[in-house]
């Protein structure tokens, strides 16, 4: 299954007609992540090697981000509560072990 369809899924969404729309927030949130530092091969469609797929953690924070966008009816607490978890998963992967660069000892050194 595409993000799409994940995103389309969780937005409780069963047309293609608003696919546009849906695809620019997803465009949008793949963007901020990697704009806010997380480094784009954790980004990649392909970076979950045992599905060919996005990391869940990716996918949760893009659905989060959609869910948080998309739609007129979606009280604003939820909205806030989507965009929280999103900035949460953000911080997440931006200070995961994968993402941070540890200086050796001849970095340090010079």
């Amino acid at each position: 299954m595409s993000l799409l369809d994940d995103v389309r899924t969780a937005l409780r969404v069963t047309t293609t007609l608003t696919d546009g729309e849906i695809g620019t927030y997803i465009g949008t949130a793949l963007f901020d992540i990697e704009n806010k530092g997380v480094k784009p091969e954790f980004l990649a469609e392909d970076a979950d090697a045992d599905n060919g797929d996005y990391m869940p953690i990716v996918k949760t924070a893009v659905i989060n981000y959609c869910k948080a966008q998309y739609g007129r009816d979606v009280e604003a607490s939820e909205r806030n509560a989507c965009i929280a978890s999103y900035n949460s998963i953000v911080a997440s992967l931006l200070n995961g072990k994968q993402n941070v660069h540890y200086a050796t000892d001849d970095e340090v050194d010079g």
